[in-house]
C-alpha cells in the first residue's frame, strides 16, 4: 500500500472534523491549505462517504459521516396516547436492517420497556 500526502491530509481531516462539523475556511486554517487544495482531499472522502457536505454556500460545513457499524435514529414524540411498540418498529424500519432473530424478541422487549419509562418519567417530571 502506498502513503502518499493525500492519506495524510484525509487523516488529518477527519480528525480535524472529529464530531463537529466545520466550515471550509476553519478546515482551511487548520490545514494551512488552500481551498482548492482542500477540495482535491474532501472529494475523495465524499465519494467514499466517510464525509458529508450539509448545506449550501457560506452555510456549508463538512463532517463526518455516520460510521455504518453504528446508528442512530433521533425522532421526538410526545408521551400522551404513545404506543411503544410501534416507536420500537420505526426504530427497526429505520434503521434499515434486520435484527438476527435470536436478538429480536430481546431487543423489542428492552426497548419497548425504555420507552415505557420514559413515558412514565416524562409524565411525573410535568408542573
Amino acid at each position: 500500500m502506498v502513503i502518499d500526502n493525500s492519506t495524510t491530509s484525509a487523516d488529518k481531516i477527519l480528525r480535524i472534523l472529529g464530531k463537529n462539523p466545520k466550515t471550509t475556511a476553519e478546515l482551511c486554517a487548520a490545514l494551512a491549505m488552500s481551498r482548492q487544495a482542500l477540495r482535491r482531499h474532501l472529494t475523495p472522502l465524499m465519494d467514499a462517504g466517510v464525509v458529508r457536505r450539509v448545506g449550501k454556500g457560506r452555510a456549508t460545513r463538512y463532517e463526518r459521516a455516520a460510521d455504518p457499524d453504528h446508528f442512530s435514529v433521533v425522532r421526538a414524540y410526545a408521551p400522551a396516547g404513545l404506543d411503544e411498540a410501534q416507536v420500537c418498529e420505526t426504530f427497526i424500519t429505520e434503521l434499515g436492517r434486520r435484527l438476527p432473530r435470536v436478538l429480536e424478541n430481546s431487543f423489542k422487549y428492552a426497548f419497548t420497556e425504555m420507552v415505557n419509562n420514559a413515558i412514565d418519567h416524562a409524565a411525573s417530571a410535568s408542573p
